[in-house]
């Protein structure tokens, strides 16, 4: 799966969607399945993927900063997970002030 996020046309946003959206949903069957480990990377390359143009306006980005702080908190590392859930939460709460 990370080889094939690799492999995205950069000209096309519609890749880097589809393939975001492919990564994020393996890596949430991934936490599903008891493998947190395996879902952590694959939830990094998605938002390596969401952060460059058009940036945090991705609609999906919060939930991706969302599962990825899940998955820190079944690994035992909750330190690491708090700012990451509450960049999700920011990004949540600035698209309403917006709306």
């Amino acid at each position: 799966m990370l080889t094939a996020a690799d492999l995205h046309d950069d000209d096309r946003a519609v890749a880097v969607g589809e393939v975001s959206w492919l990564l994020s949903g393996s890596a949430r069957y991934m936490r599903v399945q008891g493998q947190p480990g395996r879902a952590e990377p694959l939830l990094r390359r998605a938002l390596e993927l969401n952060e460059g143009p058009p940036g945090p306006t991705i609609p999906t980005l919060p939930s991706i900063w969302s599962n990825l702080a899940g998955v820190l908190v079944d690994l035992g590392r909750s330190a690491e997970a708090l700012p990451l859930a509450e960049r999700a939460q920011a990004i949540t709460d600035r698209r309403r002030e917006l709306s």
